[in-house]
């Protein structure tokens, strides 16, 4: 999917976001959307809050600032969720 908004071309891409328990959300966005505001979606529809998670993708944190283009996303992309672990 390709949307022309103000003059600036954005590839829509389809991601999945999931997370170990099984919990899985699968969403279009944009390729400059900041994916704090992705996982922001996530956790409101699981009923979790956001700071109970963490995410990667590629085996790499992921960054609240950061969009599916400055990490290479392309269609079909998954990230993935962990619960956050407090202990010693």
């Amino acid at each position: 999917m390709v949307n022309i908004e103000k003059n600036k071309l954005a590839i829509a891409i389809d991601n999945r976001i999931s997370i170990r328990d099984g919990n899985h959300l699968s969403m279009k966005m944009s390729q400059t959307t900041k994916l704090g505001k992705v996982m922001e979606v996530f956790c409101e529809s699981k009923c979790l809050p956001l700071t109970s998670l963490s995410s990667t993708f590629d085996h790499w944190k992921v960054g609240e600032d950061q969009t599916p283009e400055q990490l290479g996303m392309e269609d079909g992309a998954e990230m993935e969720a962990h619960k956050s672990a407090f202990g010693g």
